[in-house]
């Protein structure tokens, strides 16, 4: 051993430094093999990403939609019905309703969570809804027709003054945008019947309408000659206009519209 020693320090060679050096080379060995490991698991997962199994993935969509507030549902609402609530813009005003509902008292609770049924049915547009409200199915009825512009859901209703608003207020509407006198016939209270009449009057701007042949029958052609030129005047800010006026009564009412707009 003495000679071996001896030959290596009589030719130069340090052996500690050698061993060290061979340490070091091994250590850096190592760095790099763990290094290309890493690399290779990285670029992998890049390419081969690990996926979910889809059931899962399904899962957990559904159980985030299904994540949703609740209240009392109409006893006959399918799944389907109960989605499409909870999908609607104005579910969350619903929920707000129901909850507000069971902060009031015994006496006033039934009442508002029976208008939180009629307004589920009034999301949904199921008329056939509206016969599990016994308490309020004629205001469900009413709301739907008015919804759907429906004479035929007025028609469902039970209490006659409430159905005879319905009818009345559905023909008002359809008058006045058919632009169409002869539907202000169908509707049965006077007061809403002048109403309508002076409403599709009030749509014209040309005084010759006034020749129609349901104004001439009707006897209107005065009404209709003092609605249209009260219009015309107030439009240009004209007195001139509102000296022609025929009824007296319009001819002052637009005389003193017209000075409080010059005030």
């Amino acid at each position: 051993m003495a000679l071996i020693h001896n030959y290596y320090m009589t030719n130069g060679v340090n052996l500690n430094h050698s061993k060290s050096s061979r340490s070091n080379k091994t250590l850096w060995f190592i760095v790099g093999l763990l290094a290309f490991i890493v690399l290779a698991g990285i670029i992998a997962i890049a390419v081969f990403p690990i996926k979910q199994p889809s059931s899962l993935t399904t899962t957990n969509k559904n159980s985030a939609l299904k994540i949703k507030p609740t209240i009392n549902y109409l006893a006959s609402l399918t799944n389907e019905d109960i989605e499409k609530l909870q999908e609607s813009v104005k579910y969350p005003d619903l929920v707000k309703h129901y909850n507000l509902c069971n902060q009031l008292t015994e006496d006033q609770k039934q009442d508002c969570l029976d208008q939180v049924k009629v307004q589920q049915v009034y999301i949904l547009g199921n008329p056939e809804l509206c016969s599990e409200l016994e308490n309020k199915s004629d205001i469900c009825f009413q709301n739907l027709a008015f919804q759907n512009q429906d004479l035929n859901l007025c028609n469902l209703i039970i209490a006659l003054n409430s159905k005879n608003f319905c009818t009345d207020l559905l023909n008002y509407n359809l008058a006045l945008d058919s632009n169409n006198l002869n539907l202000c016939d169908n509707i049965i209270d006077n007061n809403r019947k002048e109403d309508c009449l002076n409403g599709v009057i009030n749509q014209q701007n040309d005084l010759s309408y006034c020749g129609s042949e349901y104004i001439i029958n009707n006897n209107l052609y005065v009404q209709c000659q003092s609605i249209i030129l009260s219009k015309q005047a107030l439009l240009n800010n004209d007195q001139t206009l509102c000296e022609q006026i025929p009824l007296e009564s319009m001819k002052q009412t637009c005389l003193k519209e017209l000075q409080e707009v010059y005030w």
